[in-house]
């Protein structure tokens, strides 16, 4: 019986016709003025079958243009097909299966290490390393965005970026710091990197506790020393707005400094304000930076104080949550509007978790809305009054991303990882793409992205 497709065999007839048939002769003096470079004998065998070669190729791109419209046909990329884009259940993956889920059926992107150059400049990359685990992201738009993270590796240090052009789907490694990758700038980890920022293109930053500048779009990278302060001060926390970069500095000696410095040089100035420590056990600093505002609070087991970007000027300022007796993760939809998250009395008489709304800048804040259905919120960002999203962790549960898209009247879990599961950064880069980074008990970690406003989380993968 014969099985041969109808389609194939009328396109065999077709090659088989126009091989038969000699090639124009305009074509045929095209192809002898080859440049010298190419070898005589070459161009004397191409032009001995160019009636095959022609035509055949002719009816190629007819064919491909077919395939292309043909029902049941899909593109093809280096000889491997694309993933199908039938929607299929997702879990955010690492190399030992998966670390949570998303509510919702959304296709992941198809990840690619093909080299890509920077057009504004930077390296062109090469493959992702095998084994890549993300720590830290930053975008610079929509679609131009870094991760720092780790990949296994002969010898330490471990530490690897990727870098992708089109908002996720693809991504590409450059060179990293030489420093090992830490997983929180302050604690045991006497020297390393744990976050990245970039400014632009060129200008970025990887920090936490050490600090290290790269202005080649992460050609290469170098340690900087922050001037007025003493060798093993470690920076917290670092964001850019504005062409200034800004970090939030432990001094050793119980107190948060503010350096700032142009994104195109190392010129870094300490601001006369400084932020007690506090007395607890565990001290952290939080910066956020939005339009030509700035805001940072210090927390240790509560909220200790706080500082302000006020005309190009860090000043003193009464951070929100003062005397709720529990800590406060920030964000900021404008120069002018905030929203905080508060644990009420989480060390007196607890009210569990809560917003804060400001629209003067942060001189003052309101409760809005009802409980937010977390405990121990890990990460808060929100672009308009109506979408908040919260990061935290449920009763008896792991983490979770609960988001509002009502201005706090309910709430609705859009992401679910297992217990023990922490977020290390949950951010909005438009209206409807954002990203976080959840790690597991384990330490395995993995890059989820929204791409319809916080509703749908599917998992990145880096390729290598």
């Amino acid at each position: 019986m014969n099985t041969e497709d109808p389609f194939e065999r009328d396109v065999r007839a077709a090659l088989a016709d126009l091989a038969s048939e000699p090639a124009p002769e305009h074509l045929v003096e095209r192809v002898a003025g080859i440049p010298a470079r190419e070898p005589v004998r070459r161009r004397s065998l191409l032009r001995l079958s160019l009636g095959l070669a022609s035509a055949a190729a002719v009816l190629l791109v007819a064919v491909a243009a077919v395939l292309i419209a043909r029902p049941g046909a899909g593109p093809l990329t280096g000889g491997v097909p694309l993933a199908s884009p039938t929607p299929v259940a997702t879990s955010a993956l690492s190399s030992e299966g998966p670390v949570g889920t998303v509510p919702a059926t959304t296709p992941s992107p198809t990840p690619t290490s093909t080299p890509v150059a920077m057009p504004q400049g930077g390296p062109i990359g090469g493959p992702v390393p095998a084994g890549f685990q993300p720590g830290s992201i930053t975008f610079t738009s929509p679609d131009v965005g870094w991760v720092l993270g780790t990949a296994p590796c002969p010898a330490e240090p471990c530490t690897s970026i990727a870098r992708t052009l089109d908002g996720g789907r693809s991504w590409v490694g450059i060179p990293a710091p030489r420093a090992p990758y830490v997983a929180a700038p302050q604690g045991s980890d006497p020297a390393g990197v744990s976050g990245l920022r970039m400014a632009d293109p060129l200008n970025g930053w990887a920090f936490g506790p050490d600090l290290w500048s790269t202005h080649d779009g992460g050609g290469s990278w170098q340690k900087v020393a922050l001037p007025g302060l003493a060798a093993g001060s470690e920076v917290w926390a670092l964001e850019t707005a504005g062409g200034l970069v800004h970090a939030a500095v432990y001094d050793g000696d119980s107190h948060v400094r503010i350096a700032s410095s142009p994104v195109a040089s190392d010129e870094w100035q300490l601001a006369p304000v400084q932020l007690e420590v506090g007395a607890g056990p565990v001290p952290s600093a939080q910066m956020v930076l939005q339009g030509d505002g700035g805001w940072v609070i210090e927390v240790d087991r509560t909220v200790v104080g706080g500082a302000r970007l006020v005309n190009g000027a860090w000043t003193a300022w009464q951070p929100p949550c003062l005397d709720v007796a529990g800590p406060a993760v920030l964000a900021a939809r404008g120069s002018a509007d905030l929203v905080a998250a508060c644990d009420v009395g989480q060390w007196s008489t607890p009210e569990g978790e809560r917003l804060y709304l400001s629209s003067d800048g942060g001189l003052t804040f309101a409760r809005v809305g009802g409980q937010v259905p977390l405990q121990q919120v890990q990460g808060l960002t929100s672009l308009d009054a109506g979408v908040t999203l919260v990061a935290g962790n449920p009763a008896g549960g792991g983490v979770r991303l609960a988001a509002t898209f009502d201005g706090g009247r309910s709430w609705t879990t859009v992401f679910d990882a297992p217990d023990g599961s922490t977020v290390a950064y949950l951010g909005l880069t438009t209206r409807t793409q954002g990203v976080a980074i959840v790690t597991t008990a384990d330490d395995r970690r993995a890059l989820v992205i929204t791409r319809d406003g916080g509703r749908t989380w599917p998992p990145v993968a880096f390729g290598g």
